[in-house]
């Protein structure tokens, strides 16, 4: 438990649940949203690679309400790739997102994981705010179109 906030690991029975935070969270950005577009592929791909054992996807709870989530995907043998974080618009700010986070970062390193990598619209200052609070290192950043540019993240637990 974190600041009142439970968090365990995803089960097929929060879909709808961490679908409706996913979207809330994801209209809720300053980023216009398009459904069916890249995050929630990722989403999806998240849920799945969770469900088949292949990833960890971390719900958050309070009093029996779930308000956040975030995943971890396998990137190569020595990194994983921080995916699908998000938080309830109604949440945000109350520390859950650091939670997720801070779950993410610990599940990295029971993986053996050197190296964590999380990439994010340039847009979304608050995540890039979280990351960088969490000692996280801003990598670079592409543009993709005139209004797009995606800032990638890393955070080292072993020199490479």
């Amino acid at each position: 438990m974190s600041g009142g906030c439970t968090i365990r690991a995803y089960e097929p029975r929060d879909y709808d649940r961490a679908s409706t935070v996913h979207t809330a969270a994801l209209r809720a950005s300053p980023v216009p949203y398009r459904e069916g577009g890249p995050p929630d592929s990722e989403f999806e791909t998240t849920v799945d690679a969770a469900t088949d054992g292949d990833a960890c996807l971390l719900v958050g709870l309070v009093d029996g309400t779930l308000v956040a989530l975030g995943g971890l995907k396998p990137r190569d043998a020595s990194s994983g790739v921080v995916t699908a974080m998000r938080v309830h618009p109604d949440h945000q700010g109350e520390g859950y997102g650091a939670a997720i986070l801070d779950a993410l970062e610990r599940e990295g390193r029971e993986r053996d994981h050197e190296t964590l990598v999380r990439y994010t619209d340039a847009r979304r200052e608050a995540a890039r705010g979280l990351y960088e609070r969490h000692d996280w290192t801003r990598v670079d950043s592409a543009s993709y179109g005139p209004n797009a540019e995606v800032v990638r993240y890393r955070k080292r637990f072993r020199a490479e």
